[in-house]
């Protein structure tokens, strides 16, 4: 199970979202919501009392199901007095593991003004002190980054049909039924899908079904290759500095064509 934890924000008419994923077993749920509340905390250090953290979704990245828990003290506003930046304005932080390959940002929006000063973040005594204890919490060791494991080879197909039919020229080692794979070397104007497929109930790793299918037959060549994620615990993070992220919307508005309704 990859669980995600994704965090709502808003500011005035303007909202946004960020993810992060732990290793927090969900079964234990104490422990979970105690990590939830940390986070929400600390993270509302770093925002102004004009920004608020107004939901919070935890979610299996591996069968896209939203797991129901009852998270309270929301919605909660941030810490900091005074204005905020502009909500297109965020602090960008990089999360480090032990493979020097596999690195995640963080966009963190609602801002102190205090703090921005043209390109630059001003980093004062108060802001340091939250920005520290939010740097500790991600490396405690319940926050991982999840990686697909690109040594896995990628095989040849030779057909997929409108029903999913998949015959390979090139067998997909340990591609059983539940596993998931994923199209290589395919525009998406040809198969828009671009989360991995699910294998069905198959005859042979050359020769199985897929879901969802698509519209149309695709033929070869092109590739397929296993999905096994792997996963790293956060080691470090870098600098913080800041960058521009796209104006966003309000939750209440319906959501983009490419969203995924959960």
């Amino acid at each position: 199970m990859r669980l995600r934890l994704t965090f709502f924000l808003e500011q005035a008419d303007v909202g946004w979202s960020e993810s992060i994923h732990t290793n927090q077993d969900p079964a234990d749920q104490i422990g979970l919501i105690s990590l939830i509340d940390a986070y929400m905390r600390t993270r509302m250090l770093m925002c102004t009392t004009e920004t608020q953290m107004i939901d919070v979704r935890v979610s299996d990245d591996d069968t896209f199901r939203d797991i129901q828990l009852q998270v309270g003290g929301l919605p909660l506003p941030g810490a900091k007095d005074g204005p905020s930046a502009h909500p297109t304005t965020a602090m960008l932080v990089r999360m480090f593991t032990s493979n020097v390959t596999v690195q995640r940002s963080l966009f963190l929006r609602g801002l102190p003004l205090a703090n921005v000063d043209g390109r630059n973040l001003v980093i004062t005594p108060l802001f340091n002190l939250a920005l520290s204890a939010y740097n500790n919490l991600l490396t405690s060791g319940k926050f991982v980054v999840n990686a697909k494991d690109r040594s896995l080879p990628k095989r040849l197909v030779a057909n997929m049909d409108n029903f999913g039919h998949v015959t390979m020229i090139q067998p997909v080692t340990g591609a059983v039924p539940g596993k998931q794979v994923q199209v290589l070397g395919v525009k998406r104007s040809v198969i828009p899908q671009r989360e991995p497929f699910v294998v069905l109930p198959f005859t042979s790793e050359s020769d199985f079904f897929v879901s969802p299918h698509p519209p149309y037959a695709v033929p070869g060549p092109w590739y397929l290759r296993l999905v096994n994620f792997q996963t790293y615990l956060v080691k470090g993070t870098s600098e913080p500095r800041l960058t521009e992220r796209r104006v966003g919307r309000p939750f209440g508005l319906p959501r983009g064509r490419a969203a995924k309704i959960r």
